[in-house]
């Protein structure tokens, strides 16, 4: 009686059933564990992507770490650290070739300022004024860049002062009025004392 059962159709059925009752659980449980597998695996790729997100770009020191002791992610790891490594490099040689640079200028520019001082007499005086003016204008830049380096590399000092706006204006203009004049026109400044 068992025999003929399992040769029947509602047998059949049956077993069909349970095999894919048996593939839909084994189906479900590899689908949990791919879906774990994937999470976890992308949970340090997701620390690593934070950490680079928060790298300050006024901080080149800074490094990322591996969470987990994955080879792979651990490889990676060290490959940023090598990238960061170089910036760090690279930020620090262009500091130290601009505050060079800046510094090799400075002595052309003293010449330079010395030499007119001594030819003053001979040159027209509104000539001499406006290569007096670029000289001045030269060595302003020069200190605002040595000033930079030297701010960048952490040496400067605040000192609060009191500033006259006019007067800076004022400076701060007296390059540009000479390109205005050239092309015939004029700047000037209008400015109220605060009180």
């Amino acid at each position: 009686r068992e025999a003929r059962f399992l040769r029947t159709a509602e047998h059949r059925r049956e077993l069909v059933r349970w095999e894919a009752g048996y593939a839909l659980t084994m189906l479900a449980v590899f689908l949990g564990i791919g879906l774990f597998t994937a999470t976890a695996g992308r949970r340090p790729l997701r620390s690593l992507r934070r950490q680079l997100s928060l790298l300050d770009p006024q901080n080149p020191w800074q490094r990322v770490h591996a969470d987990e002791r994955d080879p792979e992610i651990d490889a990676l790891t060290r490959e940023i650290n090598r990238l960061l490594d170089r910036i760090q490099e690279t930020l620090a040689e262009v500091d130290r070739a601009s505050a060079r640079i800046a510094h090799e200028l400075k002595l052309p520019l003293t010449l330079a300022r010395l030499r007119m001082e001594r030819v003053v007499e001979k040159v027209d005086p509104a000539i001499a004024e406006q290569i007096e003016a670029e000289l001045d204008r030269l060595g302003h830049h020069l200190d605002r860049a040595l000033l930079l380096a030297r701010a960048e590399k952490g040496g400067l000092v605040l000192h609060w002062e009191r500033l006259r706006v006019d007067e800076l204006m004022e400076a701060l203009l007296e390059g540009f009025r000479l390109l205005a004049e050239a092309e015939g026109r004029s700047l000037e400044i209008r400015a109220r004392r605060a009180e």
